[in-house]
């Protein structure tokens, strides 16, 4: 049997409830509260009356649904969506989600034996001021949000790829590219608001894997500004392993506040602004830990350094302090049971 369908949208889902038997797909349905818009296409119905196989091609469809897994109502536009008792295809949709948008997407949901998702999107829009909060809420133990509260702003995706089972963030495999637009968010560890006013960036995530690389981050706080650039591992689940490197201006603001953080430097005073010609941070917890970098202080001398940390062993190899007809060197090596100090 075979039908014709042009319909209000709010009429089919105890339709579809009756025809398609998969548990995934009518407990995603029970999950729509609302619906409202238009579809057309075809329904087709097959075996035997207590053993329907019903199958439905929707040509078009314009639809706006309130779905409990999402904190906003959603707006699909679309062609091309055929499903059944397996799984939902997709082969073109443009949506939107509050201020979040996406476009050109094609997407797969299968229901056996768990509600699995893949999905495509040629380009994304993310409002973080709407989507920090809802992912917070979701997985609250997530490391990239802790002591970051207040985020604004967007990212802007290209080519996302994504899949993993739909009720399991932490479980999904994404890739993407994009941009940073005007983000700001309060950091708690700084008691002020950090900027990032531009940049781009690559990724991949998956439950093996998190790695970013960033190029020419933008970054602003305390009335200082930084340039960034480089690879961080796990990026949501507590950054184990980086390679950042960095150049810009701080001041004042900036550098009481990191020393009221680290007593150990609160008895050293830096002409500002300090210029840092170059600077690069790596480490993989809890092994080592490289910082080097080359600055200017105002009116003052330049400085270099290059500071190691391996398991507890510490080096400072060496630094230098020189201005216009002076210089002086700096050595150190420290563990558990020997020091050693060099001055030159």
């Amino acid at each position: 049997f075979q039908m014709d369908i042009d319909t209000d949208t709010a009429e089919l889902p105890p339709y579809l409830k009756r025809w398609l038997s998969a548990k995934g797909i009518v407990k995603e349905l029970n999950l729509i509260d609302t619906i409202n818009g238009r579809a057309a296409g075809r329904l087709t119905l097959s075996g035997r009356t207590d053993d329907l196989n019903a199958q439905v091609a929707v040509d078009h469809f314009d639809i706006k649904a309130r779905y409990q897994r999402l904190p906003f109502p959603i707006a699909l536009q679309g062609n091309n969506l055929n499903f059944n008792n397996q799984q939902i295809l997709i082969g073109r949709l443009n949506g939107t989600l509050s201020k979040s948008k996406f476009e050109e997407v094609s997407a797969a949901l299968s229901f056996n034996p768990t509600t699995t998702m893949t999905a495509r999107a040629q380009t994304a829009v993310i409002a973080l001021n709407e989507i920090a909060p809802w992912l917070r809420s979701v997985e609250p133990s997530l490391f990239l949000l802790r002591g970051h509260r207040n985020i604004q702003g967007q990212m802007h995706l290209v080519d996302l790829k994504l899949k993993g089972p739909l009720t399991t963030p932490t479980k999904w495999s994404l890739q993407t590219r994009g941009m940073a637009k005007k983000i700001r968010f309060d950091a708690e560890q700084l008691s002020s608001s950090v900027g990032i006013s531009k940049g781009s960036f690559s990724g991949v995530i998956n439950p093996q894997k998190e790695s970013f690389v960033l190029q020419n981050i933008h970054v602003s706080a305390l009335d200082s500004t930084l340039q960034v650039n480089g690879t961080i591992q796990q990026f949501f689940q507590g950054l184990p392993e980086a390679d950042i490197r960095f150049a810009g201006q701080v001041r004042s603001p900036l550098l009481n506040r990191i020393s009221d953080k680290i007593p150990a430097l609160s008895e050293y005073v830096l002409r500002t602004p300090v210029e840092i010609k170059s600077a690069r941070l790596r480490w993989q917890k809890p092994e080592s830990v490289e910082f080097s970098g080359k600055l200017l202080t105002s009116s003052g001398p330049n400085v270099s350094w290059n500071l190691r940390k391996i398991k507890q062993d510490w080096q400072l190899t060496p630094l230098v302090i020189q201005d216009q007809k002076r210089s002086a060197s700096i050595s150190l090596r420290a563990t558990n049971d020997m020091l050693n100090f060099n001055f030159s």
